[in-house]
């Protein structure tokens, strides 16, 4: 079953919605999807420009627990909305979404959601090949940056809802972790590559086949123009006497504190059993522990 979504601007009218899914849950025993526009974001990594506002996203989760949904996440795009001013973005949002339950996602493991802002970037490239103009050049590279940094966005966005999903459901529910595996699965999985032959994006299964064998058979293969990198020394390489000396001094509180801020808050947690973060957020009270 497929539900078609808009959630008003209004916040009364989408509380009124939210209210109205939850009592449709219990009616629906067959897998379900909601697709269209939830005028709502789940985590502060979903708006950019604009205010966060930690109620109303907790409201939304909350509707996705009692509903028994997750996030279907969605490739080619972090943000769904963008508010420009002076044609300078302003604000971008993810309203957009698709939510399943478990039984939906199980009964369609290879389904996935794309975000079409690349369709755009690759009608401008379409358009570049039968006629170029300064306007479309520019146009182009403007997209190309744009689309750069929606890519970045959305491994960072995965990443972090990966994160906070584990700690927030911990192991109180398998079926959701289930689901969440064949989720990151799609994900990993390679939908389309831009060619250097074209410089198009392609999604033909076959092209994509022949593209990986192609590259990787040329990576491994012998290149009789490859000369001899080996290093030649009469002597192994050893460190100067500064370099030795400076191995010799003690470590730093501020070397140590320095390491700690460097790694990324929510990476595999170590042998205490916490995660970076954790020692992040109460740094500054652990000066003394550095020290020790």
């Amino acid at each position: 079953m497929c539900t078609a979504v808009y959630a008003s601007p209004i916040l009364a009218q989408r509380e009124a919605l939210w209210r109205h899914l939850s009592g449709l849950r219990s009616d629906i025993v067959i897998p379900w999807l909601l697709v269209g526009d939830m005028n709502e974001i789940l985590h502060p990594s979903e708006v950019r420009g604009g205010e966060f506002v930690a109620s109303r996203a907790a409201r939304f989760a909350t509707l996705l627990e009692e509903c028994c949904l997750v996030d279907l996440g969605a490739v080619g795009g972090n943000y769904t909305l963008f508010w420009k001013n002076n044609n300078i973005i302003v604000l971008s949002k993810r309203l957009d979404r698709a939510l399943g339950d478990i039984d939906w996602r199980l009964a369609f493991p290879d389904a996935y959601v794309e975000v079409l802002h690349q369709k755009l970037l690759r009608g401008v490239q379409r358009e570049l090949d039968a006629r170029i103009t300064s306007d479309m050049v520019r146009f182009e590279a403007e997209l190309q940056i744009e689309y750069g940094d929606i890519l970045k966005q959305e491994e960072l966005l995965r990443f972090q809802k990966a994160r906070e999903n584990r700690v927030r459901f911990g192991d109180r529910n398998t079926s959701y972790f289930h689901s969440h595996t064949i989720i990151r699965s799609r994900r990993n999985c390679i939908h389309r590559l831009k060619l250097l032959s074209d410089g198009d994006w392609h999604v033909e299964e076959d092209v994509l086949v022949r593209e990986v064998q192609f590259y990787f058979q040329n990576l491994f293969a012998n290149d009789p123009n490859i000369g001899d990198h080996r290093l030649h020394h009469d002597a192994f390489p050893s460190l100067s006497e500064v370099n030795r000396n400076k191995l010799m001094v003690p470590v730093t509180k501020e070397e140590v504190r320095h390491a700690l801020m460097s790694m990324k808050p929510f990476t595999a947690p170590g042998p205490d059993g916490f995660q970076p973060f954790f020692s992040k957020s109460i740094g500054n009270s652990l000066g003394m522990t550095f020290g020790r």
